[in-house]
């Protein structure tokens, strides 16, 4: 039997990430510049982040213009800012990873986890904490018996106007 993995797009992501540089093991900030003599990096850690151990460390993806920042940390997320505030979080029900993606001028963020079984589903964290998993219809469930690869949903993107986008796969 011959099965092939299809991957939908949901959404275009077009999302410019000053704030996603990564380097190694230690999370940078672009803090707004325009020419490169006035760009300041700020480096900085999630507290309880391994800064030795190959492949871990923390790893900030996406910024939002009141400075808050979020990514992941030893398969945590987290929210923070550049300045040393950090919050960590965990989807109900991840077996493994919590990536927060994105995040908008509101706070509210947008990204994906992992279960038990492999499967992506995509979340929404609202500012005040609360999360919703997102499942897009038609989405696949676990691994792809065949490939191993990953089925299920991707949050990749939020823009101001609370608008997800991302992609999903499923095995046909």
């Amino acid at each position: 039997m011959h099965m092939t993995i299809e991957r939908r797009t949901i959404g275009i992501r077009s999302r410019q990430s000053a704030g996603g540089l990564q380097l190694g093991l230690l999370g940078l900030v672009c803090l707004a510049a325009v020419a490169a003599s006035a760009q300041t990096f700020t480096e900085f850690n999630a507290p309880g982040a391994s800064t030795t151990t190959p492949g871990a460390g923390t790893f900030p993806l996406s910024n939002n213009t009141d400075g808050q920042i979020v990514g992941y940390v030893n398969n945590n997320g987290f929210v923070g800012t550049a300045g040393g505030t950090f919050t960590s979080f965990d989807v109900s029900g991840a077996a493994c990873c919590t990536v927060p993606e994105s995040i908008n001028s509101a706070g509210v963020i947008a990204g994906s986890w992992e279960d038990a079984n492999g499967a992506h589903h995509g979340f929404v964290r609202a500012a005040d904490g609360t999360i919703t998993t997102l499942n897009a219809p038609g989405a696949g469930a676990g691994r792809s018996p065949n490939t191993q690869d990953q089925l299920g949903t991707k949050a990749l993107s939020i823009n101001d106007d609370g608008m997800i986008v991302g992609y999903y796969s499923d095995q046909k």
